[in-house]
């Protein structure tokens, strides 16, 4: 059974290009750059991505591509097969997902995925008694073998093809997911530079692209923010040995010993990773840390009151 998508053509009105000027093109290099940092910041190697064997590099795993979405604050939508088949040599499967923005309700994005039970993981299976499913001793001499300690294991044709569908969708549809996070602003890119060993540019010296992001999501002016700090640049603001972290306190008019933000607008432990990571720099590991736990499993809390504790801890 093979079922293929309809597409059909609509008609498109075509709407005049937008003006690009030296201010939209200053603001969308300040939003990427913090969108790049966060991203750089967002991801734990071994948990998010990593090598996969028999691969040259690190690539996304489907973790990290849901780290990704949450904190573009987005979520996978409903799934969207492309095509499907079933037939007794073979079950594939191509989906699309959009990625939903929560502020907007639009689609901020798609990505594509696509498994089958041809790729080597679903096809085959290791076993230790092929006497036992039907082989002979000729049969036997024909399939591929490993040692396992003392076992000697062959590889045969998965018996259990007809019960793969669940798992092929599974894959297809984080497959899909990695896809969408991958093509999300600034995300690719960065994802490359950290991916070939490379140091994405948000860390490297101050964190002037993310800096300006912030600013512009403040709608603030330069001029205004030089007002606001008492200063005549940025420059001088460092220099009396000030951070940029203590700048945007300021400009998001926290008063001191008050959290970055209000404890209960943090709902989900979700919402507790992104809010410790942007206001305290701190990842998932380093949250558990400051919890005195070893996973999340352990909390006991809420996350808002997970926050105000750490928040009251780094005063």
């Amino acid at each position: 059974m093979v079922i293929e998508k309809e597409v059909t053509v609509v008609e498109q009105i075509t709407k005049p290009a937008p003006r690009i000027t030296p201010t939209s093109i200053e603001q969308t290099k300040q939003t990427i750059g913090l969108l790049q940092g966060m991203v750089s910041d967002l991801l734990i190697r071994g948990i998010d991505y990593g090598r996969i064997p028999g691969t040259p590099a690190d690539s996304l795993w489907d973790p990290g591509a849901s780290q990704i979405i949450g904190a573009f604050n987005c979520f996978p939508g409903e799934r969207r097969i492309l095509q499907f088949e079933d037939s007794d040599t073979k079950i594939s499967l191509c989906l699309e997902v959009p990625i939903i923005s929560r502020e907007t309700g639009a689609v901020a994005t798609t990505g594509v995925g696509a498994a089958s039970t041809l790729e080597t993981k679903y096809k085959y299976r290791w076993v230790d008694d092929p006497l036992q499913r039907g082989y002979d001793e000729d049969s036997m001499k024909t399939l591929k073998t490993k040692k396992d300690g003392a076992k000697t294991l062959y590889r045969i044709p998965n018996p259990e093809h007809s019960e793969l569908l669940n798992t092929i969708f599974k894959m297809a549809s984080k497959r899909a997911e990695v896809d969408a996070a991958e093509s999300l602003p600034g995300v690719a890119s960065v994802l490359r530079q950290m991916f070939s060993g490379g140091k994405p540019p948000a860390q490297e010296g101050p964190m002037w692209n993310r800096f300006w992001g912030e600013v512009n999501r403040l709608g603030l002016t330069e001029e205004e923010v030089h007002q606001k700090l008492g200063v005549a640049s940025m420059k001088d603001w460092l220099s009396s040995g000030k951070s940029l972290d203590q700048a945007l306190d300021i400009l998001r008019g926290r008063q001191p010993g008050e959290p970055k933000r209000a404890p209960d607008t943090i709902k989900t432990f979700g919402d507790l990773y992104q809010a410790c990571l942007e206001d305290f720099k701190l990842d998932r590991q380093a949250v558990w840390e400051k919890l005195n736990v070893s996973s999340q499993e352990e909390i006991s809390d809420t996350p808002s009151d997970c926050y105000r504790f750490i928040s009251q801890m780094r005063e």
